[in-house]
């Protein structure tokens, strides 16, 4: 969530990913594909390790703290691994 400064697990759009199934929400993957963005299937969040930190580069090249979700799929997906 964001461009800039260390990512936070509990701020905004990254709270709503870790909370979906406690409040009822399902979680859907799209990726882009050669302009096109695809859908990738219905997950949830790993939920012994639902995420790790790790340091990258933002906008401006500046390290900061990111979060990695851990997602697991409900069922297959739709050709994510070819």
């Amino acid at each position: 969530m964001g461009q800039d400064g260390d990512q936070d697990p509990l701020w905004s759009g990254n709270r709503a990913i870790l909370q979906h199934g406690r409040e009822g929400r399902d979680l859907r993957l799209f990726t882009p594909s050669s302009g096109v963005v695809k859908y990738v299937g219905r997950f949830y969040v790993d939920e012994h390790q639902p995420y790790r930190i790790d340091r990258a580069a933002d906008r401006n090249g500046v390290m900061r703290a990111v979060i990695q979700f851990r997602l697991k799929p409900y069922g297959l997906i739709a050709g994510w691994f070819r």
